[in-house]
């Protein structure tokens, strides 16, 4: 399509209003007030205020309509709307229901591009849609990078569920990847069951960097100082830890990251990571009949299948 086209079909989708800051006290919408469309309206100015833009359908690039980079609120007229920082509906993404008064973070004044939200589809790119209500309801962002502070994108504490459409995400409660950290490769439409429920500040497809291993369930739990990510039972060396029975806050570590799921190799490597390394050289599994506990989420039981015999190696 040639830029000339592009430009006619973003302009299509966009109704300028060259609104001032009286016309917006007043609830001015430009020149298609009173439209049953759905559209959204942002604003150069925070509140509300200033030049404003109208879009009643998708704008994949605000350069071709004079607006890159520029947006600090959003008045949401119907439907869901899913706002993006770069063109073509690239980098970090929000779906907004409602009016926005203040963006915040990355997404201030960074917007470039929206798109109408007709249904919820699978998205075929590498990340996750976190939601702020359970069952993948309410506002939601989308990340297909790490992020390590959510406040950045207007988001902290919020998420309540998620979708995870490829690879496997580490979600943790504080900024920087610290707290306690869950890691999720499937759909969760309750965070609630993973004690994960309005705390999850950071999040990373990459596992937990090296030099922020996870501090642990509650921080002070048994072990903790013993040795990184409170994994106790190694035997140092230069570049590797071995484990003959790692316990975590006095239990044997299941050899599943959660009760059934992700089993052998990546809770291994899991509890690996948790201690600071990059992943688990060898491992081994047997049954126990003491108290266990699960790395990925902290769930306890009684009895189980553990690892013992870990190498981990950076």
């Amino acid at each position: 399509m040639s830029t000339f086209m592009r430009l006619c079909a973003a302009a299509a989708a966009v109704a300028f209003a060259a609104t001032s800051a009286a016309d917006a006290q007043r609830g001015g919408r430009g020149p298609d007030r009173g439209s049953d469309r759905p559209a959204i309206v942002l604003y150069e100015q925070a509140n509300f205020q200033g030049r404003s833009i109208r879009i009643d359908g998708d704008a994949p690039n605000f350069a071709w309509i004079n607006f890159n980079d520029r947006a600090s609120s959003a008045r949401v007229e119907g439907g869901q709307w899913e706002v993006c920082e770069h063109a073509d509906y690239r980098g970090t993404c929000l779906s907004l229901t409602g009016d926005i008064a203040q963006f915040t973070g990355r997404m201030n004044n960074e917007i470039s591009s929206v798109r109408a939200i007709h249904r919820q589809r699978p998205d075929s790119r590498r990340g996750i849609t976190l939601w702020s209500g359970p069952d993948y309801t309410g506002r939601s962002v989308t990340l297909t990078r790490a992020e390590d502070n959510f406040t950045r994108i207007n988001f902290n504490d919020m998420p309540r569920s998620v979708e995870v459409h490829s690879g496997s995400w580490t979600l943790c409660e504080h900024i920087n990847y610290r707290g306690r950290c869950v890691e999720l490769d499937r759909n969760s439409g309750d965070l609630a069951r993973f004690r994960m429920n309005g705390i999850i500040s950071s999040a990373t497809p990459d596992g937990l960097p090296q030099s922020q291993p996870d501090p642990g369930w509650g921080g002070g739990a048994p072990g903790w100082g013993a040795s990184p990510g409170g994994i106790e039972g190694a035997a140092l060396g230069v570049t590797s830890r071995f484990y003959a029975r790692p316990e975590l806050q006095g239990a044997a570590i299941a050899a599943c990251i959660t009760p059934g799921s992700r089993c052998g190799q990546p809770a291994a490597d899991q509890m690996c990571r948790r201690a600071g390394l990059n992943r688990a050289a060898w491992f081994t599994s047997e049954s126990w009949r003491g108290p266990v506990i699960h790395v990925g989420d902290g769930r306890r039981q009684q009895g189980g299948n553990v690892l013992v015999d870990v190498l981990c190696i950076r």
